[in-house]
């Protein structure tokens, strides 16, 4: 079978489709007794094909998982098809860098190098072929071995090594565990490296979207490398409770599974259709009706000796539950991963499943058996156990490669709303082995919430049939107050009628509950919410009960002449260079710190009952919200990405000592520029009574724009940045800090001066400055970030010192590598101190002046004679470097 042959785009009706798989599920469990081994549990059955053909194509080497049960939908994909590149899951070995194809697809002869899929007798267009050392196994009823090498030929050009790649393929609860060891039987060294090509299959649903911890949900071709990597990602149908995945990251010192070295995600027949390579094709679906997608993990080629070996590990499967791979030990535990809220049921009975299940499994890893095996669940306030339970389980023994359950009953107390993590802690003998596992839980925000005293920004996440906040809330009028930013008229207004998807300004009077009157949550029968912005500034927040991430809202623009006409794209997408439809960054007000926060790495969570700040560069964009049902509520807060490396930034903070604003960020990027760009973060509204401060600076047409963040170049000398302070209240003292200025590198001096003419400070030298908002109540103050000298440690580069043609006075002249304080001193001819001049601070490496008038302390003018003038200089960050020079007086 020519495995490499070109394939058609899948565009077969979706009947025809579906009744394609069930053929392929139905059919598969005859065949394999004669095609395929295969292992089962109560949760999967997973197989590896061993000989013959399966839909005209070469099952060896063929992996296949479905769920357990006649009803069990596919999971990872057998072959299907090679007219439309369904081929199955397989794993490629690449040695010696791969095949070396030429342009015109032809091999290059005498150059090394081969992919072969492992299990494969021979691969089309190589000369290398291969053997099972050991057929595919079943070893005990959830565990498969096999051996399989490439057959040595020393008499080919170039000769072709020995290479065997062994399979332990492992059943864990809903997860399967492949471990391959890659051994180099050669007499010389060779590079191997392996790709796992995974047809995946979402039962009853489209392939994806994927979810990953680190992206938004990934619904076209995409590659991911290095610290991009995720520690898990899964497709979840959209009506059922299945989904499909994998672990891809170890966590402390376990070994399962190997880190990857990338990870894709593409159309089956451009994943898995190619050996090897393979490219995304950007903006390419692999979601939707008539698509096929597939994953595919990539092990990068490494050097073997002769004789060494290596494990590789995978983790693949349903992915239901959140895992702990142990060396000794593997855990689980498994739940709802949201709950929904129900108004139509009784008060403790509205939060569903209630009670709710939750099962955790412990696997034995070793090869012997456990015993007094102990399972202790925790859970956080807002979960309790349900009458007659306790959070103690046990179980006698478990034989090596067995595995127990655990279940309890879990009911909701209704107290707690957002995102709760529980977590279950086994023990077993002998030798007092251990491994705990926690699985987050996400509560929908109820119509009753607690609020804090103060300024806050809120939503209301459900229809109202009274929309009016005197008909919404329970609460008098009089103990709060309820404003919205209005872009077009540009300042706040009370609030006329509450609407999900907005975000307002609440004060509270005290700490108070709000409790909503005949609420409902938000009803989508798209599966989208659309919020409407209007140019510049806009309140927005989540219209749901539970988190959505930002990364995974979408926008469109519903001008008819755009070319991007209601095309749904990233946020990431609409804020990029190419677009700039929106501001790279989205805000949130912090009560507990009383100021602004931003992300621009689309890593937010937009909470339930929170507001959040979005700019709209330009008019008619909506934001596309899907709701966050089944399991794709299950997936947690990615982690932050790292900050590109060189530079510094640095933030600044305004307090008047009742409020304050510390979202303010001035610096210099590897990548930024003097101008505006997406470094850039422009600034919202400030709140409502509240000293504030901004970054100003002059946009193209003469128009000042506030930023929160403003990243400079480091090409082109000093930067200067403008501050305005603007104050609650008239004549108010305000104080700036610059609290981490310890951590910038000493690669520029910094200073601060009050345009009102008071001298600068070198701000490594000092912690703050203080300023009066004056009878405006605005005040501008200037950052000059001066480069340091690239010549290395801090020293005086010049210094003279001049009498006057009266020779009255003398004028002392210092230049240094950088900024510094200066004290000059005059000594007399014996040594003493006749005068301590005033210090100065150097600017760079521009002349400092000082003029002695030749007189001393007293006043009184010194006598002729020899004068040692000696010169201090003090950079911020504390070096130091000395001078001396002579000097005549006559009389």
């Amino acid at each position: 079978m020519g495995w490499l042959s070109a394939r058609s785009k899948r565009i077969m009706p979706v009947a025809a489709m579906v009744a394609g798989l069930a053929l392929v599920a139905g059919t598969m469990r005859p065949a394999w007794g004669q095609t395929l081994v295969t292992i089962q549990n109560s949760k999967l059955a997973a197989s590896v094909g061993q000989e013959d053909d399966l839909n005209s194509v070469n099952v060896a080497g063929r992996f296949g998982i479905v769920e357990a049960g006649q009803s069990g939908g596919v999971l990872l994909q057998l072959p299907r098809s090679t007219d439309l590149g369904q081929i199955g899951s397989y794993v490629t070995v690449r040695i010696d860098g791969g095949t070396p194809f030429l342009a015109d697809g032809t091999v290059a002869e005498g150059v090394p190098g081969w992919d072969i899929a492992w299990g494969y007798e021979d691969t089309e267009d190589t000369d290398i072929t291969g053997e099972w050392v050991q057929v595919p196994t079943v070893v005990s009823p959830t565990v498969i071995v096999a051996k399989w090498r490439t057959i040595p030929d020393a008499e080919a050009d170039p000769a072709i090594p020995e290479i065997q790649v062994d399979l332990k393929m492992r059943l864990v609860y809903d997860m399967v565990l492949y471990t391959f060891t890659v051994t180099n039987k050669d007499t010389r060294p060779h590079t191997v490296g392996l790709r796992f090509a995974q047809d995946f299959a979402v039962p009853q649903s489209v392939d994806g979207p994927v979810m990953t911890s680190r992206t938004g949900m990934i619904r076209t071709e995409t590659s991911l490398i290095s610290t991009f990597i995720p520690a898990y990602w899964r497709a979840a149908a959209a009506q059922s409770p299945s989904t499909v995945g994998a672990s891809l990251l170890p966590s402390g010192s376990s070994p399962y599974p190997t880190r990857p070295d990338r990870l894709v995600f593409g159309l089956t027949k451009n994943v898995a259709g190619s050996i090897w390579d393979f490219t995304p094709t950007a903006g390419e679906e692999f979601v939707g009706d008539l698509l096929d997608g597939s994953a595919a993990v990539y092990y990068n080629p490494v050097q073997y000796a002769p004789g060494q070996k290596r494990d590789v590990t995978m983790v693949f499967g349903a992915a239901g539950a959140a895992y702990e791979f142990g060396q000794r030990l593997a855990a689980g535990l498994e739940g709802p991963p949201s709950l929904t809220y129900d108004p139509s049921q009784p008060a403790d009975k509205q939060l569903q499943p209630n009670p709710m299940a939750i099962t955790a499994f412990v696997h034995n890893m070793n090869t012997v058996a456990i015993g007094n095996v102990r399972a202790v669940l925790s859970l956080p306030e807002g979960l309790k156990l349900a009458a007659g339970q306790t959070s103690l389980k046990t179980v006698a023994t478990i034989g090596a490669d067995g595995e127990a359950t655990f279940k309890w009953d879990v009911v909701p107390t209704g107290t707690i709303s957002g995102r709760l993590t529980y977590s279950v802690a086994i023990s077993a003998d002998p030798g007092g082995q251990g491994i705990s596992v926690a699985r987050d839980i996400d509560i929908p925000a109820l119509p009753s919430q607690e609020f804090g005293a103060g300024w806050q920004m809120v939503s209301f996440p459900y229809v109202l049939d009274d929309r009016t906040p005197a008909g919404a809330i329970q609460l008098g009028s009089g103990f709060y107050d309820l404003v919205r930013w209005n872009a077009a008229a540009g300042h706040y207004q009370a609030v006329q009628y509450i609407n999900p998807g907005e975000g307002y300004w609440l004060r509270l009077s005290n700490n108070s509950t709000l409790t909503l009157n005949d609420p409902q949550p938000v009803q989508t029968p798209t599966g989208d919410f659309s919020v409407k912005l209007a140019r510049g500034w806009n309140q927005v927040a989540n219209p749901y009960l539970l988190r959505v991430r930002w990364a995974d809202v979408r926008v469109i623009n519903t001008d008819a002449t755009d070319p991007d006409y209601l095309v749904p794209l990233s946020v990431q997408d609409a804020a990029s260079v190419t677009r700039q439809w929106i501001s790279s960054a989205i805000f949130r007000y912090n009560p507990a710190t009383g100021s602004y926060e931003f992300d621009q790495d689309y890593a937010t969570d937009l909470l339930p009952v929170a507001g959040y700040w979005v700019k709209a560069n330009k008019p008619n964009l909506e934001l596309l919200i899907t709701k966050p049902t089944g399991r794709a509520a299950q997936i947690a807060a990615w982690s932050r990405s790292v900050a590109p490396s060189g530079g510094w930034r640095l933030r600044l903070k305004a307090s008047d000592g009742v409020t304050s604003d510390a979202c303010n960020f001035i610096g210099i990027g590897p990548d930024a520029l003097d101008g505006s760009d997406v470094r850039d973060v422009a600034k919202p509204p400030a709140p409502a009574e509240s000293v504030s401060m901004a970054i100003v600076r002059e946009e193209t047409g003469g128009r000042a724009e506030a930023y929160a963040q403003d990243m400079r170049s480091p090409a082109g000398g000093a930067k200067t940045w403008r501050l305005a302070v603007t104050s609650r209240e008239p004549n108010t003292d305000v104080t700036i800090t610059w609290p981490e200025i310890g951590t910038l590198p000493k690669t520029h001096e910094l200073y601060i001066a009050d345009d009102a003419g008071s001298p600068r400070r070198a701000m490594r030298q000092a912690s703050s400055i203080t300023i009066n908002t004056g009878p405006t109540g605005t005040r501008s103050l200037t950052i000059t970030a001066e480069p340091r000298s690239a010549g290395g440690a801090f020293r005086i580069t010049s210094w003279n010192v001049t009498p006057s043609r009266s020779r009255s006075t003398a004028t002392i002249a210092v230049a240094a590598t950088q900024s510094a304080a200066l004290t000059v001193r005059v000594l007399g001819p014996t040594g003493t101190a006749v005068r301590r001049l005033t210090s100065r601070a150097t600017s760079g490496t521009e002349l400092a002046q000082i003029i002695w008038d030749m007189r001393d302390s007293k006043g009184v003018a010194v006598p002729a004679g020899t004068y040692t003038v000696e010169i201090k200089a003090v950079s911020g960050d504390g070096q130091t470097a000395r001078v001396v020079a002579p000097l005549v007086v006559t009389r």
